[in-house]
């Protein structure tokens, strides 16, 4: 029997956990280092592969079904393969994220939206290695 051996086969878009933020007593400076807004929301991955959209919270847990707005405009994207990183967040009437909101998102009038910051894979190649500035340009 001949088996075929496939060479650098492209990675499949799937859940990628993401990085954590770590508490310091003093943020670092120099043009090394970006700085975003912690949203007051739920940190969620997006994965989309073919007509496969999914929403995963931190720890893996499905979220598709709590935000299927989101999941919808994720597969509207013009995207086949990618995996993004954001936050999901409601926004108060001045546009500030309120965790209070989104957690009565099921009564709440107020926009529930994806803020997305990064592209970890997209068109069957895994972005990892590349640094965050490349990444955003992705984005």
């Amino acid at each position: 029997m001949v088996q075929r051996v496939l060479r650098n086969p492209k990675p499949r878009p799937r859940f990628i956990e993401p990085m954590e933020c770590k508490r310091v007593a003093k943020l670092p400076e120099g043009d090394d280092w970006l700085y975003e807004i912690k949203q007051d929301g739920y940190r969620v991955i997006g994965l989309v592969d073919g007509s496969t959209t999914l929403l995963y919270s931190m720890s893996g847990l499905d979220y598709t079904r709590q935000f299927p707005h989101i999941a919808f405009a994720l597969k509207n994207l013009k995207e086949s393969s990618v995996v993004l990183d954001g936050e999901i967040v409601a926004l108060d009437e001045n546009g500030r994220a309120r965790f209070q909101e989104l957690q009565n998102r099921k009564s709440t009038q107020r926009p529930i939206i994806y803020y997305v910051f990064d592209v970890l894979h997209r068109d069957g190649r895994d972005l990892l290695d590349l640094p965050l500035t490349d990444r955003r340009k992705i984005l």
